[in-house]
């Protein structure tokens, strides 16, 4: 055989050779992309895709740490439970017992009234105004007379006649008759100024 002949067919085993390999490797290349986009590539696009959906979520949601509006109003306080005290012996207070009123001490005589209605005086005599009357059967003390007249003083301070005390009565209508023996004599006060009439003009 001639050695082109020879030449030319060693070169195109090699390129033959080379081929396959190269055919060969193409075909792994191919088959190892095959693989990745089926199994790998959409893994990592749907976790792509999963995280930029998070991020989105998160942008709109804000901060995470929550805020609370402000408010005028305090809290309202949780009451604490009541603690039960046991009851103590209870002991009722003892009355005391009452107090009497203390009794005043009049001075003078007693006398009583002779008469169904005896006017009382502010002086000894019919010229001084009456305030009021004692009736029938009033017993009363009196401490003092006026020198030369009838006339007695009612002691102040009796019950039930507070209003009487120093006033003057008729002694004619008081029993018993024995007040010059009994009364002492004492100051009479002066005598209302008598009213004074105008004359009547003539004509």
């Amino acid at each position: 055989m001639p050695k082109n002949e020879k030449e030319e067919k060693s070169s195109g085993a090699k390129y033959a050779l080379w081929g396959g390999i190269i055919t060969a490797l193409i075909g792994l290349i191919g088959t190892g992309l095959t693989i990745y986009f089926q199994s790998v590539y959409p893994l990592r696009a749907a976790e792509r895709v999963t995280q930029t959906a998070e991020a989105r979520l998160t942008a709109q949601a804000g901060p995470a740490t929550p805020t609370r509006a402000p408010t005028d109003t305090p809290p309202t306080p949780v009451p604490a439970s009541p603690t039960t005290v046991p009851p103590a012996d209870i002991v009722s207070p003892t009355p005391l017992p009452p107090t009497a009123a203390p009794t005043l001490a009049v001075s003078g005589v007693k006398y009583c009234v002779d008469t169904q209605a005896l006017n009382v005086r502010t002086g000894p005599g019919l010229e001084y105004p009456a305030i009021g009357t004692l009736n029938d059967n009033d017993c009363l003390a009196f401490d003092g007379r006026a020198e030369g007249t009838p006339w007695v003083r009612i002691s102040p301070g009796q019950p039930g006649y507070l209003d009487f005390g120093g006033m003057w009565v008729y002694g004619q209508f008081l029993r018993p008759q024995d007040f010059d023996e009994r009364l002492p004599a004492v100051i009479t006060p002066a005598p209302p100024p008598t009213p004074y009439l105008s004359p009547t003009p003539a004509g």
